[in-house]
């Protein structure tokens, strides 16, 4: 048997190695080098204008997604342009590995806590590390997608370890990595037994630190981006609940590039995001409400719930934007069952990996949506039994497992629709 020390003097090492092995082996990221357009995602246009140190044009440029990836892959593109000569390739890649340390980090951190056998263990840091939407979101050139996935969880971790003020600097961090990580927050605060203002005066702090020079650098930019993010298109994709409501010859745009032609009924798209708030809203106050005793644990699974709705109710719903559902998948199963396979994540990632092989291909998108809603669906409703409490039976579940002491492209013919599975593993 090996020891809990002797794990946590492997787990980092390698998990850090299946990083790079993964990153630096990468192709470029399909929207990473784009130009810097209003409403667009692209991350090299900003990090060149940090490397430049000019301020103006980085306010000018600044994608939707927060300041602090950006600041994170600096470092990396500084190297890159000293070790390759600025190569851009080189750039994304060193710039993915800083990124994916997240998810390195967070898996060596749920194996620590874990008290089954070797192959559970292997699992959980394996998908943390190397699951296809990590592929996903590196074939499309986001890999701060995982990363604010990681600090999600890793937030409701602190918070579940009566750390408030170390889950509240994560959580921020989180917020000023991509706005959609406010969707956090209620679990966060669920995990934490108390401190809970310490966690919201923290987290809106680094947030709003990292946040607030991106809107007075240039306010005019900051809202138009503001405004790409929460209002959607009449382009839909077919992973999500609209699917049903869509008809042939409309445009969508994703990443700053126009592409598929099914749309739906505008003011149907109009609802979608709001709709996503109020549920996540009413789904979070029932958590609350029927926490009975505190358990942490729950939280986790309120999170993976959330972050699978908000996917679930986006039109332009993209394969990558799983990846931090999945993550939340996985913490919550390695907390809960450590001494178990977690069979759930591990089916989740066969799934997804069998669409991008095998369903994909085919062209078929309602074929498609149908079976992304054949595992979505019952996920959310097994995520949302759980993470409620029902049965009541339910509500007891063994404690919350504290962390040791111990030290630590696709071809060009691809439509829109498309972007929605991950790479060819």
């Amino acid at each position: 048997m090996v020891s809990r020390r002797l794990w946590s003097f492997l787990a980092l090492p390698a998990a850090v190695a299946g990083v790079a092995a993964i990153a630096l082996t990468t192709g470029m990221g399909g929207d990473y080098p784009g130009p810097a357009c209003p409403g667009c995602d692209y991350a090299a246009p900003p990090i060149a204008a940090l490397l430049h140190l000019d301020l103006s044009r980085l306010f000018a440029v600044q994608p939707m997604m927060g300041s602090f990836s950006l600041l994170l892959r600096v470092p990396a593109a500084l190297v890159a342009k000293l070790v390759a000569g600025g190569d851009l390739l080189w750039q994304y890649r060193l710039g993915a590995f800083v990124c994916l340390l997240g998810p390195a980090v967070l898996g060596v951190a749920l194996v620590r806590r874990m008290h089954g056998g070797v192959l559970p263990k292997l699992a959980v840091l394996a998908l943390c590390v190397a699951n296809p939407l990590t592929f996903a979101a590196l074939h499309w050139g986001h890999p701060e997608e995982p990363l604010a996935g990681a600090l999600c969880v890793g937030a409701v971790l602190l918070a579940g370890d009566r750390r408030p003020l170390a889950a509240g600097v994560v959580l921020g961090l989180a917020f000023a990595t991509k706005p959609w990580a406010w969707l956090a927050l209620p679990a966060v605060l669920l995990a934490a037994a108390g401190c809970r203002r310490t966690i919201l005066a923290a987290a809106l702090g680094v947030g709003g630190a990292l946040t607030l020079p991106m809107l007075l650098g240039d306010p005019s930019r900051f809202l138009h981006q503001v405004g790409a993010f929460s209002v959607v298109d009449t382009g839909v994709t077919p992973f999500n609940v609209w699917w049903g409501f869509a008809h042939q010859g409309g445009e969508a745009t994703v990443g700053g590039s126009a592409g598929a032609t099914w749309s739906i009924p505008a003011t149907l798209a109009s609802i979608t995001h709001p709709l996503v708030i109020l549920v996540a809203l009413a789904l979070s106050a029932l958590a609350f409400h029927r926490r009975r005793p505190p358990q942490p644990e729950r939280a986790l699974q309120l999170l993976a719930l959330l972050l699978l709705l908000r996917c679930l109710l986006d039109p332009l719903s993209i394969s990558y934007h799983h990846a931090p559902f999945l993550l939340a998948l996985i913490a919550s199963e390695a907390v809960r069952r450590s001494w178990l396979l977690p069979f759930a994540s591990l089916s989740v990632s066969a799934i997804v990996w069998a669409m991008t092989r095998y369903v994909l291909p085919l062209d078929d998108p309602d074929l498609a949506g149908r079976v992304y809603l054949g595992w979505s669906l019952p996920a959310a409703l097994y995520l949302g039994m759980s993470a409620l409490g029902w049965p009541r039976g339910e509500l007891t579940s063994p404690p919350w497992p504290a962390a040791s002491s111990s030290s630590p492209l696709r071809s060009a013919r691809d439509t829109t629709y498309l972007r929605a599975g991950s790479p060819p593993g």
